[in-house]
């Protein structure tokens, strides 16, 4: 069960909620820390102390402020109790303190002399505990507050008091425990922040492999997937602003693309990652010049084909983040060593087999510029292990890349003048048909005119009225799609 789930996810998948929660047993900003605890993992300490505090001396403004703490923190036990949420209650535990351990420490820290004359051999006294005490409660933030605190107080004797025979060592000593200590809380603090974001992850895609509170479908050639329009829209641009628009289902089809793809696009963007099957990615470690294979080759060709499929799934749908990340591991895929080994020889055998990958690929995402850097920048990578690349022969090599550089231009040319010869179509129906269903009206206010002017002709004309109003609802129901179309053609 996670930290921050007031019950297991199984539980709750068939239990219709009500979309809010009476919490008017607890303060307003104990809810609002719990809140806090539950995107964040952590919690800030009570506000700003108020007018009546700021007047108080400052030993009575100390226990003041101590007492609030206090009674914040109790205030996050009882909530995290009440809901569940053990993450919670170990945190707030933990700011609290060991209340034994921490009264009587404090209660020593304020024995200590103030007079920094004799602050040296009192510290000598009390180091070793203080050494012991800040490596052992690194995770208790108020305690480590306490203990640096009083170590800064005291420092003008410990730098300059004359009752220690080698204070700047002993110093440098201290800063350095307390340097230690400092990393050990941040590393503790990172750590306990990663695993927050970890949870959360993890509670999220549990959420939406049972279709939890899921807003949104994805259909993948009869695979359904459930998802949340409030997480989708924060990752893709392109899907935000198509469910922005009134009336609109939330249903996505994307059967164009694998199931497989489609997955991996619903676990990027609820973890920022995508899977590779573990035999592609270890085969891609181990597919280099001394141990390449034709197996490892042909599974990296194929871990390069999921990048590539993951690259135009994020152009179709507006993930810039998905399609940075695919085109790395693409790029990362494509400079080994071994594959362009393999590569090489596979062009000894067929030099012109390069031009039907380029046509398979680029066939599939004409319009997707950052496919087609990726496929540009692999085609430069390997000049040097194209067939003919000597001192002799530079032309038969330069046709060749200039073969490759044109077919590029040509299919990429080729996309977007059919794209704009189907839109100026598009835009001429629409026209000639915008004036017939002018005429159409023109004449229907005719007949209605007509209707009163000649009664031998009534019945005549009411059938005419009808048989254009029906003419007229085809004519614009032929013109909204039209219409659909070309947007969809200008958006790609």
């Amino acid at each position: 069960m996670s930290n921050h789930s007031p019950t297991h996810l199984d539980d709750i998948s068939d239990v219709k909620f009500e979309s809010h929660v009476n919490m008017s047993g607890f303060q307003p900003e104990v809810v609002k820390r719990l809140v806090q605890f539950i995107y964040t993992g952590d919690y800030d300490g009570p506000d700003e102390e108020s007018s009546d505090m700021k007047k108080e001396d400052s030993v009575t403004k100390s226990q003041a402020k101590l007492r609030k703490a206090h009674a914040l923190h109790r205030g996050m036990v009882d909530i995290a109790l009440r809901y569940d949420i053990t993450g919670l209650v170990a945190k707030a535990k933990s700011k609290m303190g060991d209340d034994d351990d921490g009264d009587n420490y404090t209660q020593d820290l304020h024995q200590w002399p103030a007079d920094t004359s004799s602050a040296s051999s009192s510290w000598n006294g009390h180091l070793p505990r203080a050494v012991r005490s800040a490596l052992e409660t690194t995770e208790n933030s108020k305690l480590l507050e306490i203990l640096s605190t009083e170590a800064m107080a005291n420092f003008p004797g410990l730098i300059f008091g004359q009752a220690h025979p080698n204070s700047n060592a002993f110093s440098t000593f201290f800063l350095n425990v307390f340097r230690k200590c400092d990393e050990l809380f941040e590393a503790h603090r990172r750590k306990e922040k990663d695993q927050v974001l970890d949870t959360l992850k993890k509670d999220l895609m549990i959420a939406t492999y049972h279709g939890i509170f899921c807003d949104l479908k994805l259909l993948s050639q009869g695979t359904e997937f459930t998802v949340h329009k409030a997480i989708v829209c924060s990752r893709s641009s392109g899907i935000k602003e198509w469910l922005s628009k009134p009336f609109q289902e939330p249903v996505i089809d994307m059967s164009d693309f694998q199931p497989d793809t489609v997955r991996r696009l619903v676990q990027f963007i609820y973890t920022g990652d995508y899977d590779v099957p573990s035999d592609v990615s270890e085969n891609d470690r181990m597919n280099t010049e001394e141990n390449a294979t034709p197996s490892t080759t042909n599974t990296a060709s194929s871990s390069f084909k999921l990048h590539e499929e993951m690259i135009v799934i994020a152009s179709r749908y507006g993930f810039p983040d998905l399609i940075k990340m695919a085109a790395n591991k693409a790029n990362n895929v494509q400079s080994s060593r071994g594959i362009k080994r393999k590569r090489s020889e596979e062009y000894d055998r067929d030099p012109n087999r390069v031009m039907h990958c380029i046509r398979e690929l680029t066939s599939k995402a004409a319009e997707n510029s950052r496919l087609f850097e990726v496929l540009s920048t692999e085609v430069t990578l390997n000049l040097g292990h194209i067939p003919g690349i000597t001192e002799n022969n530079h032309e038969s090599v330069a046709n060749f890349v200039f073969k490759v550089l044109t077919e590029f231009d040509r299919l990429f040319d080729a996309q977007k003048l059919k794209n704009r010869v189907e839109r100026n179509m598009l835009k001429k129906d629409i026209k000639s048909k915008q004036l017939l269903l002018d005429r159409s009206i023109a004449l229907h206010q005719d007949a209605w005119g007509l209707v009163g002017m000649v009664d031998r002709n009534a019945a005549r004309l009411e059938e005419l009225r009808g048989l254009l109003t029906e003419l007229m609802n085809i004519q614009g129901h032929e013109i909204r799609i039209l219409e659909e179309r070309l947007d969809k053609l200008t958006l790609n």
